[in-house]
């Protein structure tokens, strides 16, 4: 038999190493419920025989083959002491069972949140690897999946099958070979009655569930235009009588009732359905089952029947739970599969003899490249661009990954599948990556702040002279911010830092900038919260950046960039639509000018503050 891509998945990183413990464990937890059972029916049995016997019997039987002998309880004397015996046997191993089963679970949760674990960290390195083949955004929507979905299934499956496994088969199979020694022809009829009722109810559950998602799908639709109706109802008002409004929500909120019923009738029926049907078959087997024990010539007694029907019953709920861990199985199976692919994909070897990147002195081109991920998406297609030092490049794009994927191109993510990337003189894939990210550096929106001191954010944990850290703080407009936090420069921060508000983080970032010196700054601009002076502040750290000979490329989300870009690049369905100064494109490009009233129109800023306010 082949092994299951779950099974490959967790021998690759070391999850099912010692499970012979845990499987023994769990047969001892299997047993021990049946024990638990045949201790008290036979109780049970000893009980009933005590009110015509003062003496033990010398066995105690529950049904045809399934006798107790007593001898051992003769040591007791009484059957009062005898029963107290047997009931505290029962007691203990209830409690032994519970002792089991906390453990099992503990083991199961240990192997799914470590296995978890496990297949996190993998990931996130085999992202590391695929960056420089795919990029970082078109591996985005696949990463979001696989964090959010596959490994939450996989750990599920995980934690369920060795919670129940191989506990539930073996309860099933040691309740029903008790149950068919008590009475073998009512067991299997009470089994055969069991099987036939649950097709049924999984006949019914199909039935009810044929017609629901059509349902849904026209409910969340009219639920739609009745809170649009609701939001734009007073301004229809003005061009059309108000009773119209009134009438089309009317017609909406019939339709919808109408709906609701017919959901509601689609599954309300199955469970009275489920106890007609039920209430009969059951009633047909106590009957059978009374018939039986008042037949004198039948060895069947009340305690064998009770003790019967419970282990059906415990071996019914044992088999339901085990079918329900086979399916968290087989849907974990699916995600382990996708996740093995992924982590599978090959990655391009560093290769041998990579040159070290020089300073850049004349231009960094894109020569038709053409880029994929690993669907064969495109993600960009046919780019040719250029960048020089000191050079401010503002990027607008109608889809923000094309913007990004741009950016992380000449960060040094992504192997394009054609053309070529030029640094001067030089091929990227004869440059090393790491050499290319040193002449690098990456502004987020939020800076990015790190954990640590303001010091060690600047720095990146470089030395540096504090004249130079001064002075970069005054050329991104950053000096007042740092300096009027408590201790300045060695004022710890972290990531979500509420001190650095508007676009202190961003000038932040600028500042590592003006310090690090690249040869290439990408920037990725804060969107505009509508003062001046904040846009003002952030484009002179930026325009200092140009004056140290840096190609500064901005994914642009404000009109005072763009009116200030030496180029603009604008993006459009993977490909280069238009490039051109601002008043350029304004005159020339109805795409351009589309997009900047979409995006920095005066009445979309007014919406935004008062969405903030």
């Amino acid at each position: 038999m082949s092994k299951t891509s779950l099974a490959d998945l967790e021998e690759r990183f070391g999850r099912k190493e010692a499970i012979l413990l845990p499987w023994l464990v769990g047969f001892v937890a299997a047993v021990l419920p049946v024990a638990i059972i045949l201790l008290l029916g036979w109780a049970f049995e000893l009980l009933i025989q005590s009110t015509h016997h003062t003496e033990l019997p010398a066995s105690i039987a529950l049904g045809t083959m399934l006798h107790l002998p007593t001898p051992w309880l003769q040591a007791f004397g009484s059957p009062l002491s005898a029963l107290t015996a047997m009931i505290g046997m029962a007691v203990l191993f209830g409690c032994g069972n519970v002792v089991l089963l906390w453990w099992i679970y503990r083991w199961s949760l240990f192997q799914a949140i470590h296995s978890e674990a496990s297949f996190r960290k993998s990931l996130f390195a085999k992202y590391h690897e695929l960056a420089a083949v795919q990029g970082v955004s078109g591996q985005q929507k696949m990463q979001s999946v696989a964090v959010s979905n596959w490994i939450p299934q996989i750990r599920d499956g995980i934690l369920y099958w060795y919670r129940n496994m191989p506990r539930h088969p073996l309860v099933c199979i040691a309740c029903v070979i008790p149950a068919l020694l008590i009475h073998l022809p009512l067991t299997v009829l009470l089994i055969v009655s069991i099987v036939l009722l649950w097709k049924v109810n999984t006949w019914l559950d199909n039935q009810s569930r044929t017609r629901r998602p059509i349902y849904f799908d026209r409910s969340q639709s009219i639920q739609k235009s009745i809170d649009d109706l609701v939001h734009r109802g007073p301004l229809l008002g003005a061009v059309q009588p108000v009773q119209a409004n009134f009438d089309a929500f009317d017609s909406h909120l019939r339709n919808l009732n109408e709906l609701e019923e017919a959901i509601g009738n689609s599954y309300i029926w199955k469970r009275p359905a489920m106890a007609l049907i039920s209430i009969p078959v059951f009633g047909a087997l106590g009957w059978i089952i009374c018939v039986r024990i008042l037949d004198k010539q039948a060895t069947l007694n009340v305690s064998g029947a009770l003790v019967m029907v419970l282990l059906v019953f415990t071996s019914s709920v044992s088999l339901l739970r085990a079918t329900r861990s086979l399916m968290r199985r087989r849907v974990a199976e699916g995600a382990a599969q996708k996740l093995l692919a992924i982590l599978d994909q090959p990655t391009i070897a560093s290769g041998q003899n990579l040159k070290a990147l020089p300073k850049l002195t004349g231009q960094l081109s894109i020569e038709h490249v053409t880029l994929k991920d690993s669907n064969g998406n495109k993600l960009l297609e046919d780019l040719s661009l250029t960048f020089r030092p000191g050079q401010l490049t503002a990027v607008l794009s109608t889809s923000r990954q094309d913007a990004e994927m741009l950016g992380e191109l000449l960060l040094g993510f992504g192997t394009p599948i054609a053309g070529r990337v030029m640094w001067d003189d030089h091929l990227s894939s004869d440059i090393s990556a790491s050499s290319i990210r040193k002449r690098c550096l990456w502004i987020d929106s939020n800076g990015p702040l790190l954990s640590g001191t303001v010091r060690e954010n600047l720095t990146l944990h470089a030395n540096s002279i504090p004249e130079e850290l001064v002075e970069a703080l005054k050329y991104s407009s950053s000096h007042d911010v740092v300096f009027e936090l408590p201790d300045n420069l060695d004022t710890l921060i972290s990531a979500s830092d509420d001190r650095f508000k508007g676009d202190s983080a961003f000038r932040l970032g600028i500042a590592r900038a003006i310090l690090a010196k690249p040869s290439l700054c990408i920037a990725y601009e804060p969107q505009s919260r509508g003062k001046s002076s904040d846009e003002i502040d952030t484009l002179r750290g930026l325009q200092h950046l140009l004056l140290q000979q840096v190609a500064v490329v901005v994914l642009a989300q404000r009109v005072s960039t763009l009116r200030e870009a030496d180029q603009i690049i604008v993006l459009h369905q993977h490909r280069v639509a238009e490039i051109g100064k601002h008043a350029e494109l304004l005159e020339k490009s109805d795409l351009y000018r589309h997009m900047n009233y979409t995006m920095f129109s005066p009445m979309r800023q007014v919406h935004i503050d008062s969405q903030v306010t």
